[in-house]
């Protein structure tokens, strides 16, 4: 009897031993795909556009889109995370005052240069928007209108390209990606 109990304690740790490959593959298989934030935690990225001084203005906060003077809104431009998510990083927010123009960049560095070096002013971080297309986020293409000094910001490809097209806004590829 005891060499049976131990014939088969054996079968059962080789048969261990074989299976553990594959449920480390699985493992390793789940740690690679993108680990995606809650997408309820995101909020609407409002879109707002004042005509007398051609500017696009983005942000989370519904009152502050209301109460911009001048601006008149154009609806949400789709869905960011107010707070750092996992896989998104900061969607900076410059202002310059003397453009006037809403600069929007996950480039800190692109940030810093606007602030140091072009009039710019950082009013903090729009919200968090992924660098890479996952988690079912939208491209978010950025374009811009030196004429006007303008930045552009839309996830609809046919706008996209009737700004260029038609608008004279120059294609400047994309910002991030959002949920929609």
């Amino acid at each position: 009897m005891k060499f049976s109990f131990a014939v088969v304690a054996s079968l059962f740790i080789a048969a261990q031993a074989v299976a553990l490959p594959a449920e480390v593959k699985e493992v390793e298989a789940a740690d690679a795909a993108p680990r995606c934030p809650n997408s309820w935690n995101a909020v609407p990225l409002y879109r707002a556009f004042s005509r007398s001084v051609t500017d696009h203005f983005y942000t989370t906060n519904a009152v502050e889109v209301q109460n911009a003077g001048g601006y008149e809104t154009e609806g949400k431009a789709g869905r960011v995370f107010p707070s750092p998510a996992h896989s998104t990083v900061p969607f900076y927010r410059l202002y310059n005052p003397s453009r006037p123009n809403h600069f929007y960049t996950t480039n800190q560095l692109e940030a810093n240069n606007a602030a140091n070096t072009l009039g710019y002013t950082h009013e903090g971080v729009a919200g968090y928007i992924f660098s890479t297309q996952t988690c079912g986020a939208v491209p978010l293409y950025r374009l811009y209108h030196g004429g006007s000094v303008d930045h552009f910001y839309t996830t609809n490809w046919n706008e996209r390209n009737n700004a260029i097209t038609n608008l004279g806004y120059s294609d400047e590829g994309v910002a991030g990606y959002i949920l929609q």
